[in-house]
């Protein structure tokens, strides 16, 4: 019995093997966050206007306004909006009820419940309509 040579032609198919299998991995990962961002519904108002009822974004634009109210804004980790509470109102207003993990004056990590109502105005522009930080 003789040792086995190591064929290259083996080699040739390990490697894409291994890339695709990584690659999977990873996008099923990213297909967490992809469903988030499809529970866009289209909806008609009273008036008749098409818009889309975009709880994901509500979401992520009031961390956007949170943030800049910390005081070491950079250490903020906000919880996933797949995990906060959002609630659609009607008439393009969202509440949510979520938290952030974030740094104190004193260099403490702290966790802050937030509440905030957002407005979409469409065209991607938001407002925090109010916000309410829960000590």
């Amino acid at each position: 019995m003789g040792k086995k040579k190591f064929n290259k032609f083996h080699l040739f198919w390990i490697i894409p093997l291994a890339f695709f299998i990584m690659m999977m991995g990873v996008g099923i990962g990213v297909i967490e966050d992809v469903k988030d961002a499809e529970d866009a519904m289209p909806i008609t108002n009273t008036f008749g206007e098409n818009y889309k009822i975009e709880t994901t974004m509500a979401c992520i634009m009031s961390q956007g306004f949170i943030e800049d109210m910390l005081k070491s804004p950079s250490t903020a980790k906000f919880q996933r909006c797949g995990d906060s509470k959002i609630e659609y109102q009607g008439n393009q207003t969202y509440f949510i009820h979520s938290y952030v993990d974030s740094q104190n004056s004193f260099g403490a990590m702290i966790r802050t419940h937030y509440s905030a109502a957002m407005l979409d105005k469409q065209n991607g522009y938001w407002s925090l309509v109010y916000y309410y930080i829960h000590e």
